[in-house]
């Protein structure tokens, strides 16, 4: 079970610096953004809460009562990787790690964006969560999810005061009709 989560986190570690290296807003064409910052507070939150996490990690679990644990951990990391990367290719070109809108950007309402205004960080969220349980632990729960989810939130405000800036009273309405992170709830 260990070489399965291993190479797990690997994948997750890997994709996201595929996201950072290929996905980023650069200079091409006129994009107006205010990261504030929040990209950069993601890279070093991210890796930092996993590997405090990763302190209080009870691996041995692997072996005994908290196998079913892992797989449900296991089930997350996977279903929020599909989510995440399901949400970044309906979002296509317009999709960046830096908040980014370009002038000819459309705000994006169908498809997963129909039901969430951010099912990427839906995906990101059960994927470090599917890792965090994969530890066995309570403790790498909460030193692994208080501090992502703070990260994340501070993110969303960002992206949405320029979202909002951008597409106004369309941004209003799409608010109205649809939820942050969780369907129907938040």
């Amino acid at each position: 079970m260990g070489f399965v989560i291993r190479n797990l986190w690997l994948l997750f570690f890997l994709s996201e610096l595929i996201l950072l290296i290929f996905k980023r807003s650069g200079n091409a064409g006129p994009k107006k953004g205010r990261d504030n910052y929040s990209l950069v507070i993601l890279w070093v939150v991210i890796p930092g809460s996993l590997i405090l996490g990763s302190f209080t990690a009870n691996f041995e679990g692997w072996k005994e009562d908290h196998f079913l644990l892992t797989k449900i951990g296991i089930g997350f990391l996977l279903g929020g990787g599909t989510l995440r990367w399901a949400a970044i290719i309906q979002l296509g070109k317009s999709f960046t790690v830096d908040v980014a809108i370009s002038a000819d950007q459309q705000l994006k309402t169908n498809g997963l964006y129909r039901v969430l205004r951010h099912p990427s960080y839906t995906g990101l969220l059960m994927m470090v969560f599917g890792l965090s349980l994969t530890m066995n632990s309570l403790y790498a729960v909460l030193i692994i999810m208080i501090p992502i989810i703070t990260a994340i939130a501070y993110r969303i405000q960002i992206e949405e005061r320029s979202l909002s800036e951008a597409f106004g009273e369309a941004f209003t309405r799409y608010k109205q009709k649809t939820k942050r992170l969780i369907p129907w709830i938040y």
